[in-house]
């Protein structure tokens, strides 16, 4: 009603003074909201932490439960990238590790054979006294053993070799981030020691789902597993 009024009662130039009023009246709201919008980004964005910052707080906790004075942790450096399968995936790093121990052990079964077979040898003979008789029984019978394990573990590899071959056949999938952790930290006896860590998250970065010790002969191991692969194929 008093906008009718006044549109009726007031002349042209008052007309247009009611209206940058009402003009300045909208500014002022209109700024006030784009303040209030600013000011709600900016927390919000100030309240989400990045990928570096999420990796850092996550894994310095993991490795923290490891160490002999946790509190001497201090983060040298990191490097944060993204995780796909199969190499960053843990199942095949347990599978790379299970070939690992195959290989060790069909070695470790062909040196044990070569060895027996020296014994039943050197045990043989026109001559053979009861002693040496028992001696290369005891060598024959350690071949025996040295051939089944040879055996056992060859099978044992072909079959974690086809679990590979299967996870190679698939296209690389994205499983979460991974993380190159670089630290010092505190020994029993207080002297400062570089450690170094590989640490895997979760696709929400959330939580970590593995952590190896790069420096620790198991990691060695999947390496060199890894680095043989590679070789083959590209052969």
């Amino acid at each position: 009603v008093l906008n009718y009024i006044l549109k009726q009662k007031l002349n042209p130039v008052e007309k247009r003074g009611y209206k940058s009023l009402n003009q300045r009246k909208s500014m002022k709201k209109l700024s006030s909201a784009m303040l209030f919008i600013t000011l709600l980004a900016f927390v919000l964005s100030s309240c989400t932490k990045s990928t570096e910052e999420k990796a850092k707080e996550l894994s310095e906790a993991k490795i923290k439960e490891s160490l002999i004075i946790p509190d001497s942790y201090d983060l040298a450096s990191i490097e944060v990238d993204s995780a796909f399968t199969p190499y960053d995936d843990p199942q095949f790093y347990e599978l790379t590790i299970e070939l690992a121990k195959d290989g060790t052990a069909i070695e470790q079964a062909k040196s044990d054979k070569e060895e027996a077979q020296s014994r039943i040898a050197l045990w043989g003979g026109p001559y053979q006294t009861s002693y040496g008789r028992n001696e290369q029984n005891q060598a024959k019978e350690k071949y025996r053993q040295a051939k089944k394990a040879e055996s056992d573990a060859t099978e044992h590899a072909r079959t974690i070799a086809e679990k590979m071959r299967v996870m190679f056949s698939k296209d690389p999938e994205f499983i979460g981030m991974k993380a190159k952790v670089s630290y010092r930290a505190k020994s029993n006896n207080g002297n400062v020691q570089m450690g170094t860590a590989k640490v895997l998250f979760d696709k929400d970065m959330t939580k970590v789902i593995n952590i190896y010790d790069m420096d620790g002969e198991e990691y060695q191991a999947f390496i060199a597993v890894c680095n043989e692969i590679e070789k083959n194929t590209q052969k």
